[in-house]
């Protein structure tokens, strides 16, 4: 162990899969939720997720009207996940403290200032239960970053090693300086725990080991932001683009499946306990809800997951369940 956990991912698909993050990561009900105590946002707002998906599709506008080649960016953003243990829980005020120490370091690592990457970051909290156990998911908060500034700039590091190293050093020490929590006596424990007998390493093999990592961190920092300002151009424009419609769309698609999920396990109810009634009012529902979202274009996940549950019901009845007849293919299906 090196550290307390940072995972990073891009977001993918443009506009929708930003607006997607924002719709998962605020909704309590989420099936991948049902640990979650509690959502709280802890830096940026609504608006956030806006900004970011208004700075990609600038930068992919102006891109394309430069003449330049290549395909256009289809990530307008990256998202790291910072993770502490059950046990350890920083309050709002700790989080908010650690959130902006993380997007300062990463500002100096992508050669931007902080006030340039604040208007397209976000970060939601969620506290997991605590339920004594030390299994499962600890708190955790997501760090949603565009890789777009909005004066047109594209953070072309922040999807590399370097950031994420970065990230997780940052995580390290605003952990330890504002909640006082020191990842190294928490490895010590886990390594007590896993092997009682063994005699623990010196205290300057430790310290001198800790010593080399950071200094191959800040030699990377120091390359990457070489490398940066090398290549480093700014560019402005406006754009006016359908984002408040796309993340409207991605909200209702969002109903109807919960809507669909929720009318599915009422149908399964019904059908354990032989009640041809309720049966027939859920696949009614369950029809209809079909109907209303073969009115938008879903992604190939979205409809995986409608038909998952469609096969469900049909492994029970032996009438299938209707398809989802769209207009347009789902995107990310091959023809």
């Amino acid at each position: 162990m090196k550290g307390w956990t940072v995972r990073t991912e891009a977001t993918k698909n443009g506009s929708r899969g930003v607006a997607g993050r924002e719709v998962y990561l605020s909704n309590k009900d989420h099936p991948n939720h049902r640990n979650t105590e509690r959502i709280q946002p802890i830096f940026g707002n609504d608006r956030t997720m806006s900004n970011i998906s208004y700075a990609g599709e600038s930068y992919a506008a102006k891109q394309a009207a430069n003449g330049k080649g290549g395909r256009p960016p289809s990530s307008y953003a990256v998202e790291f996940t910072l993770n502490l243990p059950k046990g350890y829980r920083p309050d709002d005020k700790q989080w908010r403290q650690i959130v902006e120490h993380c997007l300062r370091e990463t500002a100096k690592v992508c050669g931007v200032e902080p006030n340039q990457i604040a208007p397209t970051s976000r970060a939601i909290l969620h506290q997991q239960k605590q339920d004594g156990s030390k299994q499962g998911t600890g708190d955790h908060c997501h760090i949603v970053i565009g890789k777009f500034t909005q004066d047109g700039e594209y953070l072309r590091n922040l999807q590399r090693k370097t950031v994420t190293a970065k990230m997780k050093q940052s995580f390290n020490a605003a952990v330890k300086h504002y909640c006082g929590y020191d990842w190294t006596e928490y490895a010590k424990t886990l390594q007590e725990q896993k092997y009682p007998n063994k005699r623990p390493a010196p205290t300057w093999k430790v310290r001198a080991a800790k010593e080399r990592d950071e200094i191959e961190i800040q030699q990377a920092a120091l390359d990457e932001r070489a490398r940066s300002l090398v290549g480093k151009a700014r560019e402005l424009e406006v754009l006016e683009s359908g984002i408040e419609d796309k993340l409207n769309e991605v909200r209702q698609i969002e109903r109807l499946k919960s809507n669909f999920s929720n009318q599915a396990e009422k149908w399964l109810e019904a059908f354990k306990n032989e009640d041809l009634k309720q049966q027939n009012r859920q696949r009614n529902r369950m029809e209809r809800t079909i109907d209303e979202l073969g009115a938008f274009t879903m992604s190939e996940e979205d409809c995986q997951f409608v038909e998952m549950m469609s096969q469900k019901i049909n492994a029970h009845s032996d009438k299938p369940m209707p398809s989802i007849k769209q207009q347009n293919k789902p995107r990310g299906m091959k023809p």
